[in-house]
């Protein structure tokens, strides 16, 4: 993630603190790179899951397009909305006079973004495997390249359909998948050199045996978020239309919060970091999960 030729407003010592901070979050949070991520004013959001899509059959007229509805079944509506974590630091400027104040504080923010990720990391898994549309196909042990390959074409197949053997518009590339699994799984491939069909992600927060499938190009869910742009500069960049540096790259979207202020007290600053995020399912179809053990 380059943030080379970024405006000129880039200039003080908060604004390119949001900057250090919001590239580990991106390196951290690997969902923010695999999903797309939105801004939401109002925090709030609707799920929409496991509803069966019926499209009619095309009917074609002399006297134009006969047009046909879609209808969609009865799916669950789960409202959901976006969660705040955040962190303060209470610095004392006898520490700058020691040098000890922008080490404190690098740690601090570190640490903050550690925490933060750890915590949307677990929301973002628990959704995705509770909200995408669970496999039925009955797939061989993950032990072998053959079994792999075999599972692959499987579960590429059922996901491009839905139950009523209708196109879902999803073609999986991208797996979440546990660490022991992913390391198992790239095992099994090596040992017989095989290339897999698609790209394994590990996720610690994912248990062991399960997997969801997804269209990375398409994916059925959007990460949901919310930066004030009082408190982060990226955002407030955005809000005036500026979404890519001077030289024409695009800047991700704004994820953090960063706050410095004096508290009124002597020789005391509280610095606050903090994020606003859940995710939001947009389409269960745009998840196969494999349910382990």
């Amino acid at each position: 993630m380059a943030f080379n030729g970024l405006p000129a407003v880039f200039d003080d010592k908060v604004q390119n603190t949001e900057l250090y901070v919001q590239k580990r979050i991106y390196q951290s949070l690997k969902f923010l790179t695999l999903l797309p991520v939105e801004q939401n004013e109002t925090g709030l959001f609707t799920n929409y899951l496991n509803g069966e899509v019926d499209v009619s059959e095309p009917m074609y007229t002399n006297n134009g397009i006969d047009f046909n509805e879609i209808k969609f079944g009865n799916g669950d509506t789960v409202g959901g909305q976006t969660l705040p974590i955040g962190f303060m630091y209470r610095a004392n400027t006898r520490d700058q006079q020691r040098g000890k104040y922008d080490s404190n504080l690098q740690s601090f923010y570190n640490a903050s973004v550690v925490k933060i990720s750890d915590f949307f990391e677990d929301k973002y898994a628990k959704a995705i495997i509770n909200g995408g549309r669970v496999s039925t196909a009955t797939l061989k042990a993950w032990t072998s390249a053959a079994n792999i390959i075999e599972n692959e074409i499987t579960l590429d197949d059922e996901m491009r359909y839905d139950a009523n053997d209708n196109a879902t518009g999803y073609a999986p590339d991208t797996v979440l998948v546990s660490r022991a699994d992913k390391i198992a799984i790239e095992k099994a491939l090596r040992k017989e050199d095989y290339t897999p069909n698609f790209n394994y992600i590990a996720s610690h927060k994912i248990t062991d045996g399960d997997m969801a499938f997804f269209d990375g190009a398409n994916p059925g869910a959007t990460i949901e978020k919310y930066a004030d742009p009082n408190y982060s500069i990226i955002q407030s960049l955005a809000n005036d239309g500026i979404t890519a540096t001077e030289d024409g790259t695009p800047i991700p979207a704004a994820f953090i919060n960063i706050k410095s202020e004096d508290t009124g007290r002597p020789q005391t600053v509280d610095n606050y970091v903090w994020a606003e995020s859940n995710l939001n399912i947009k389409d269960s179809n745009g998840f196969l999960i494999v349910k382990g053990n």
